[in-house]
């Protein structure tokens, strides 16, 4: 169903450019979920080509508290809404499922995106997913990916999901990878908007 006029494309698309801006350099990965399997270890989700290494999560410069960093906020980490048999299954009552930090790259590191502290500042570390509403199970959270360096800069990060509750088995150790890149020109942001709305609107 066509939902907009040629012309009202256009002003949703600068509309979308406004709001969707600190996320449109993530935009073509979907959030990751985690999940447990059969045997009940926690399991995650997500674009194949990011944890085969073959692509890389691109940082942008920061402004404000961030400027002189390179930073992210996507893919974002949810859990698993719904049972997808036979290998992925939702998180068990009662779970406290934590991101815990294996090794980073020197430079790389990361920020809660409600505090703006610094998480996982050391290996072994751990991020506790802040259950919305609260008991409830469920998370939603986009943390912050940052790097220091210069455009160019290659950093990565290797984790492990665990739960602080003892309901699930830790997950297999998984890296991600990570590249500082420039700000996206206007155009090239309004293109990137654009492809978003034709993908809202068929």
């Amino acid at each position: 169903m066509r939902l907009f006029t040629n012309g009202g494309r256009l002003a949703a698309a600068f509309t979308l450019l406004i709001a969707s801006m600190p996320a449109l350099a993530g935009h073509g990965h979907t959030d990751f979920e985690i999940g447990r399997d059969d045997e009940n270890a926690l399991v995650i989700e997500g674009d194949p080509h990011l944890f085969d290494g073959s692509e890389r999560i691109e940082l942008f410069p920061g402004d404000g508290i961030f400027d002189g960093l390179f930073i992210q906020q996507e893919p974002g980490w949810e859990n698993v809404s719904a049972d997808e048999p036979p290998d992925l299954f939702r998180l068990l009552p009662g779970h406290r499922v934590a991101l815990q930090r294996v090794s980073f790259s020197p430079g790389f590191s990361m920020y809660d995106p409600f505090t703006a502290i610094e998480i996982l500042a050391a290996d072994g570390d751990f991020y506790e997913f802040p259950h919305a509403p609260p008991g409830s199970g469920d998370f939603h959270v986009d943390l912050i990916f940052a790097a220091s360096g210069l455009e160019g800069d290659v950093f990565s990060a290797t984790f492990q999901l665990i739960d602080l509750a003892g309901v699930h088995l830790p997950s297999e150790p998984f890296t991600l990878s990570f590249v500082n890149v420039p700000e996206p020109t206007s155009a090239a942001l309004i293109v990137l908007a654009m492809a978003g709305l034709r993908r809202r609107v068929r």
